[in-house]
């Protein structure tokens, strides 16, 4: 499963098992609040979903798919134990993400 689960103009879902615990689902929320065209995060941790509400025009499907891989290897993570390893990979990854993200915002 991808973790990209849906994606209209202004409004993206994600979905991970890394959102259903509390520890990396933090982490997450921080890294895309940094972002400044994001407006509202609705974590659901019992689906371990995550609905983002940004400016569509910030943030073009093209853009989107450029930091893919960096979602996919995220995804990777959630077979790893929870724990401080993963914490931390989920922190660098996260801050990559923001990085590409946040080149051009």
């Amino acid at each position: 499963m991808s973790v990209i689960a849906s994606f209209i103009p202004g409004r993206l879902r994600l979905r991970s098992s890394l959102i259903s615990s509390a520890g990396t689902r933090d982490v997450i929320i921080r890294a895309l609040l940094s972002l400044p065209f994001v407006t509202s995060l609705t974590p659901t941790p019992s689906t371990g979903s995550l609905l983002i509400l940004y400016r569509a025009a910030a943030l073009p499907l093209s853009r989107l798919l450029e930091v893919r891989p960096l979602l996919e290897e995220l995804q990777t993570l959630e077979g790893q134990p929870d724990g401080p390893e993963r914490l931390e990979a989920v922190k660098v990854l996260c801050g990559q993400i923001v990085c590409e993200l946040g080149s051009d915002a």
